[in-house]
């Protein structure tokens, strides 16, 4: 790996210092490598640098180390969007006169969460759940209206 990288840095393998063995073996030997990238090193190499660093190196960890990347790039400290409470969402952020969208991504699915909070909130007489496609769009333009008609 070190010959590999001393050959793609263009010269940057005497900045990086990789023979030196007292410096690199905290990387070398770190559950989380990414974050035990020496200062010195650290300090004189860009952030994605660091992740092809971390590519060559221990490779174990390069997925991890574009995780922190993109963390630091986009100033957040969770790449995943945070669990969204139904109740919450619906006692604080709706009005009675705008219709409610969900949308989900693939492997999500809230329609249990929903359906027992409308069932507390408005009875399951007054529920109408639609899993749209499949020509599905029909059935639930109805259900809006009659939705709509009944309040």
């Amino acid at each position: 790996a070190v010959v590999s990288t001393q050959s793609g840095h263009y010269g940057r393998d005497r900045e990086l210092h990789l023979e030196d063995e007292n410096l690199w073996s905290n990387f070398r030997s770190a559950k989380e490598c990414e974050k035990e990238i020496p200062r010195s090193v650290s300090s004189q190499v860009s952030a994605f640098q660091q992740v092809l660093i971390v590519q060559a190196l221990r490779p174990d960890r390069l997925i991890s180390s574009m995780q922190l990347f993109a963390q630091r790039a986009l100033g957040v400290r969770e790449l995943s969007p945070p669990v969204v409470n139904l109740k919450r969402l619906y006692q604080e952020q709706t009005r009675a006169e705008e219709p409610i969208l969900i949308l989900i991504s693939p492997g999500s699915d809230v329609s249990q969460e929903l359906q027992e909070l409308a069932h507390q909130v408005v009875g399951p007489s007054n529920y109408v759940q639609v899993a749209m496609g499949q020509g599905q769009s029909q059935y639930a333009l109805q259900q809006l209206r009659e939705c709509a008609g009944k309040g």
